[in-house]
């Protein structure tokens, strides 16, 4: 939903995976808001990509 510039900035910004990677070990699910991944499942679809 976000200009394709925002998105360029976000997806290198390493801020964004931290705050990901937050909000899945809060939640305990996966909340990854840059990346598209499924083959962990769950919230290893946001922790590992954060690593």
């Amino acid at each position: 939903m976000l200009p394709g510039w925002i998105q360029t900035v976000a997806r290198y910004n390493p801020i964004t995976y931290g705050v990901d990677a937050a909000r899945a070990l809060v939640l305990g699910e996966d909340v990854m808001t840059v990346l598209e991944v499924s083959r962990f499942g769950g919230t290893r679809d946001t922790l590992v990509p954060a690593v």
